[in-house]
């Protein structure tokens, strides 16, 4: 068993999510839970270099109105 993912969670997406993740994963020849990693992992980069500096330079109000 691995031990290193400790935690599991469920997505409920909708079938045309679903869809295109399989079309995604299957050309990029990786798992569906591999694809997603990969797209959580760049998902926070990009919050914490774009998105996390204009909450804390404008307020939290002004930033999520962009």
């Amino acid at each position: 068993m691995n031990t290193q993912n400790k935690i599991a969670m469920t997505l409920r997406l909708p079938i045309h999510l679903a869809d295109e993740l399989t079309d995604v994963s299957d050309t990029l020849r990786m798992s569906k839970a591999a694809w997603i990693r990969r797209a959580i992992r760049r998902s926070l980069e990009h919050a914490r270099v774009h998105e996390l500096p204009l909450i804390e330079q404008r307020g939290v109000r002004e930033a999520l109105s962009l």
